[in-house]
Formats: structure tokens, C-alpha cells, sequence
């Protein structure tokens, strides 16, 4: 990374500061480590060639895996950038105007579940060899993508000191983007859902960028004059642009930069074959392939912020903060890491209802997948909503009488339709892969819904002797704590498998939930799901009630301490301090249990209860840390 700079003064009104910047960010994810048992790194265990063993998945069982079976994922990203920002001032008016270009080249590798993954539909399937479906990915042919974008901006924003009580801030921007291509033309996808994958040089037709223009608004007013009560106020359209990380991780994950497919036996394998035999039945050279399908017609993403401020000083060294601040989001990106399933068939007054295996035998066409051309496809869509409100307070202390502290609390609630915008898992709490075909099961609590938030902080410089021995021993201590509160995060409760017969690659069914029931069990981590809530639906074809995060996780509470002694080193300098650091972490031992986002399955795919639903298999945070530590300033 490197900036050069360079600003000159025209005169007492006018400066002008110009950059130019690169910079390059790189990253490797789920890298393979050691094996710590040898069994996890056996290649005899496999499924793919000279692999460990594949990721098998059965429901109830929390999924096992060999060594370097996860996806891994290596980044580089170039950026290329010139800003020019102008500063005029004319009487009360201080005029902010310049602008932007960035050039980014983001280029990603992909191996996809490279020991491939085995699913099952049940343990007796497991132990009889009859897998479900299977997932591999020829290593022979993956290459890197290479996404390439730009985006242009301008703006222009005037600050108006109206009186000396009310100040008025009133601008525009404009900012678009090109449409990305990929630098050597090797985009496949299909550009309607049920379409043949073919070549094209840009991702979507139409640019959604090209009338971006974002007003703002705001004002700052001092309600008596004396500084000590004020009002402020804001309101601005900010856009989301279509950029690369919204497509490069889905186009590093199918054809042509991996190659991967997912095949289901029709008569189940011949006994013994898996693990070792399973890789065999894969043609690559005839199977379906992952690709990507991407709104051809895109709309403008946008979103409106807004806020309205009142702060009042209580005292001279203590400040009140209230703060009502809301968002709106239009036309938000929608991500899905599947839409080539089998569609419904009817939707009825409890919903939409897909085939049932009857209705296939007799009519098997209704039991195709959309796409016949095609074996995964990952959708992206501009048509999610989200809704913010929230409620901000805010107390602060600043520094007086050894003392200062700061405590702040957050209400608030956050909807959408989808939190995923470039894949169905960005959040370990969300729904894989959402039905694309209607909103009502999208729609739902954010991914990162928290309704309420505290955290407190404090520190006080403990007195002391200021002379002699007694000082340097006693003196210079300070004592510090933090305290986190929050509720916790919303997560579904499903049917595992593929109750629905989408018969896709990431697949999700829904049970049905008795209105006005209490969910959780906060005092039993085992159960923490109350099953006697849902139920399966009849027939299991049908698409339950229990929409999306209508559950909550166990809350949060942490508290850390830390005790400082600071040695000033004047013979040094002035400045020169030795810090000795003693801080602990969680210091109260508190268990904070993580949601059972591996048991939050209430029944299988043949409707059968899970036994071990609602089981918490992880925490939030550690046990106690406690740590020593010495810090030099200077």
C-alpha cells in the first residue's frame, strides 16, 4: 500500500489536496493445518483421489470431515485510486466539492469442498451405503477469476453557518459504476433461471449506476446559545454499488473456474463402493455443472439513512446523548446459493405446497428441477427490503477527579429479506440457501439482530503517594473494567434434508409453529428449543409456518478487568513510559452459550422428531483469561 499527496493554497478561500493511492490486500482462508488425529488426514478414508476423507452429512449428526475437506478461498485485490477534494470558503459558506476514481481488480481461487461431500438422508442409510447425493470437484480444472470494475464520483457540499446558533449542511453525490467483466472473458452463466449456461463478457445488460445521484441534508443547532443543549439532524440516500465482492465468490465457484458437480445415485451404490468408489461415478465431461445466474436487469440499491440527535451537557464534566436513528434499504442485493429446484405446485391458504411422491409417480415432470441444464446455481437478485429503527443512549464522563466512564444502550429492530448479498452462508446463523420464489420465508429478523445492546466502560487512576519510595511503588495504578450486555442473535429452526423434494443442492424445509409459544429454554442448553412448538407439516410437502430467525440465542454478559502501573522513564524522556499490564477476561467465569445452530433441526426429512434438537454444542465467548503484559510508550 502507498499514497502520495500533494496540497496547494491558492489563497485564504481556496485549497486544493490531490492523491493517488494503490493498494493490495491478500488472503487465504481455510488453509488445511496438521491433522491431530491421523484418521482425518488417512487418504484410504476418501472419496476423491489421494484426498481425506469427504465432508458426510447425516441428520442429527454434527457433520465430520477430513483434513483440508472445507473450502478454501485465496483472495488478492488490487485497487487503484485518484481523489481530488477542493476547500472554498465565501463568507458563512464553507464549500466542499471534488472527486473519486478507483479502478479494483479482484482475482480469487476456489477449491470447493476438494475431498468432496456425501449426504445422506438418515443414520440406517449411512450404515446400509446409501447416500443421498454426492458432491466432487475436479481438481484438474480450476482457475482463478479475475474480476475488473471501476467507479466514478463527484461531489459537492456546502456547510452554511446560517446564525451562531443553527449551522446547515446541504450536498449531492454522485457515484456509478462500471459493469464487471472478467479480464479473460470466461464468464459462464445462465441468464434466466431455467436457460443453458453460455459465455458472456459482462455480468448483467443494464447499468443500474448510471443516475446515482445521492442528496444530504443536515442540520446542528444550539437550542439556548450557551453550547450546552443541542439538535442535530440528518438525512442522505447512500447507493450500494454492484461491486466485485458481491460475484467474485460466486464465480470462483463454478464453471469454468471449478469445476464441480453433484450427482444422486439412483438405486443407491453398490455395497463397499463408498468411500473409496463413489468419485467413480462422476463424469465430468458429461455432468452438469455449477454456474451462476445474475439479474440481467438490475435495479438502483440504495439506501436512506436518517437520524435526529438531542444532547445536553448535565454537568461540566458529564454529557447526555439521545439518538433516534433509522435506515431504509431499496432494491437490496439478494444472494442464494441455490435456485435450481423443484417449483411448487399450488399455493394454498397455509402456503406453497411442492409435489408429493404420488403426484410425481403419476406426472414425473412435476419433479424437475428448473434448470436441466445445469447441476448447482447460485442466484443473485436486486429486490430485498430492510428496515432499521433504533433508540441510542448515551452517558460520558470525561476526566475528572481520577474518574472516567462512558455507558451506552441500544434498542432497536432490524427486518429484512435476506441478509445474505453475495451468499447464502455470510452469516453463521443464516439460512444457506432462501427460497428464491417468495418473500414471506425470506422475510424476517437481520441476521445480526441484536435488540438490545449495553456496554459500559471505566477507568480511575487509583491515588497514591507522590514522593519517594512509597510512590514508585504505590503510585501511577489505574483500574479499568468493561461490561457487555446484549440479547442474542436470531436463528431458524428447520426440517433438515429435503422434506420439500427440491431436490437441490442446499436445500431447507420449514415445520410449522403454534403462534404465541415460547421457543427458548434459556436455563436448559440441551433443549434449548421447546419442540412441543412446532410441528411437521402434513403432507411434508407442504412449506411449514415457521418463517425465518423466529428464534433467539442465550444473551451475552462479559465483564473484563484490567490493572495498569505506569513507570514514567524520565531519564529517557519525558514521554517514555513502561506500562505493566495485568487484565483479565470474562473475569466472573460467565458461561455465555452460543445458539445450537448445529441442532436446530426439530424434525428429519422423512418428519421423524430429532432427538438431540436444540442441543448447545459451543459458547460466545472463552472461559476466564488472565494475562500479564508489559507495554513501552514513547
Amino acid at each position: 500500500m502507498f499514497a502520495i499527496e500533494e496540497t496547494h493554497i491558492f489563497n485564504q478561500n481556496l485549497v486544493n489536496s490531490i492523491r493517488f493511492g494503490f493498494s493490495r490486500s491478500a488472503g487465504d482462508v481455510n488453509i488445511a493445518g496438521e491433522a491431530l488425529n491421523p484418521a482425518a488426514a488417512d487418504t484410504a478414508l476418501g472419496s476423491a483421489p489421494n484426498r481425506a476423507a469427504a465432508i458426510i452429512t447425516i441428520p442429527g449428526i454434527n457433520d465430520a470431515v477430513g483434513v483440508g475437506g472445507n473450502s478454501s478461498f485465496n483472495h488478492l485485490q488490487n485497487s487503484y485510486q485518484v481523489y481530488d477534494d477542493a476547500f472554498l470558503t465565501r463568507g458563512n459558506h464553507s464549500i466542499r466539492f471534488g472527486f473519486a476514481f478507483e479502478n479494483i481488480q479482484y482475482k480469487e481461487l476456489s477449491q470447493r469442498r476438494p475431498n468432496g461431500r456425501v449426504r445422506f438422508r438418515s443414520l440406517s442409510d449411512f450404515l446400509l451405503d446409501r447416500p443421498r447425493d454426492f458432491f466432487a470437484l475436479d481438481p484438474a480444472r480450476s482457475q482463478p477469476v479475475d474480476v475488473r470494475t471501476s467507479i466514478y464520483a463527484g461531489y459537492v457540499n456546502d456547510t452554511w453557518r446560517y446564525s451562531p446558533k443553527l449551522n446547515l449542511t446541504l450536498g449531492v453525490r454522485y457515484e456509478m459504476s462500471t459493469i464487471p467483466t472478467e479480464a479473460n472473458n470466461l464468464f459462464l452463466q445462465v441468464l434466466t433461471p431455467s436457460g443453458p449456461p453460455v459465455n458472456v463478457k459482462k455480468l448483467f445488460a443494464s447499468n443500474p449506476t448510471k443516475y446515482n445521484f445521492e442528496p444530504r441534508v443536515g442540520l446542528a443547532y444550539d437550542i439556548f446559545g450557551d453550547g450546552k443543549t443541542s439538535i442535530r439532524s440528518g438525512f442522505g440516500i447512500y447507493d450500494a454499488l454492484p461491486l466485485p465482492w458481491i460475484f467474485t465468490p460466486k464465480e470462483a465457484q463454478g464453471a469454468p473456474f471449478n469445476t464441480g458437480t453433484t450427482l444422486a445415485p439412483t438405486a443407491g451404490l453398490p455395497l463397499g463402493s463408498f468411500p473409496g468408489n463413489i468419485y467413480n461415478t462422476v463424469n465430468f465431461s458429461t455432468a452438469p455443472l455449477d454456474v451462476q445466474f445474475i439479474e440481467q436487469k438490475p435495479k438502483r440499491n440504495y439506501i436512506m439513512n436518517w437520524n435526529f440527535t438531542f444532547q445536553h451537557q448535565l454537568m461540566t464534566d458529564l454529557t447526555m446523548t439521545a439518538a433516534y436513528v433509522g435506515s431504509r434499504g431499496v432494491h437490496m442485493a439478494f444472494g442464494t446459493d441455490e435456485i435450481n429446484i423443484v417449483l411448487p405446485v399450488e399455493n394454498t391458504p397455509a402456503g406453497l405446497r411442492f409435489p408429493t411422491p404420488a403426484e410425481c409417480a403419476v406426472t414425473p415432470s412435476l419433479c424437475n428441477r428448473l434448470n436441466p441444464f445445469a447441476s448447482q446455481v447460485r442466484g443473485t437478485f436486486w429486490d430485498g427490503n430492510s428496515f432499521y429503527n433504533g433508540l441510542q443512549l448515551q452517558l460520558n464522563k470525561r476526566l475528572s477527579h481520577n474518574f472516567q466512564a462512558q455507558a451506552s444502550y441500544t434498542y432497536s429492530k432490524c427486518i429484512d429479506d435476506g441478509s445474505e448479498a453475495s451468499r447464502g452462508d455470510q452469516f453463521l446463523n443464516g439460512i444457506t440457501s432462501p427460497l428464491f420464489i417468495e418473500k414471506a420465508h425470506r422475510r424476517g429478523r437481520c441476521a445480526y439482530d441484536l435488540r438490545h445492546v449495553f456496554v459500559g466502560n471505566a477507568l480511575y487512576n487509583l491515588p497514591g503517594p507522590k514522593n519517594g519510595l512509597a510512590a514508585a511503588l504505590l503510585g501511577n495504578w489505574q483500574l479499568g473494567g468493561i461490561i457487555n450486555l446484549s440479547s442474542g442473535v436470531p436463528f431458524s429452526v428447520i426440517i433438515s434434508g429435503d422434506p420439500l423434494g427440491l431436490k437441490g443442492t442446499d436445500v431447507v424445509g420449514f415445520p410449522d409453529y403454534m403462534p404465541g409459544c415460547k421457543i427458548e429454554n434459556p436455563s436448559d442448553p440441551l433443549n434449548y428449543i421447546n419442540r412441543n412448538c412446532f410441528t411437521a407439516p402434513n403432507p411434508l410437502q407442504q412449506l411449514g409456518n415457521a418463517g425465518r430467525n423466529i428464534a433467539t440465542g442465550p444473551r451475552l454478559f462479559n465483564f473484563d478487568m484490567a490493572l495498569y502501573k505506569n513507570i514514567p522513564v524520565t531519564s529517557i524522556s519525558e514521554n517514555f513510559r513502561v506500562q505493566f499490564r495485568f487484565e483479565a477476561f470474562n473475569i466472573v467465569n460467565h458461561t455465555n452459550f452460543a445458539p445450537p445452530l448445529s441442532n436446530n433441526a426439530v424434525f428429519g426429512e422423512t418428519g421423524a422428531a430429532i432427538g438431540s434438537v436444540g442441543r448447545i454444542t459451543s459458547t460466545q465467548t472463552s472461559s476466564r483469561q488472565i494475562q500479564l503484559g508489559l507495554r513501552i510508550n514513547f
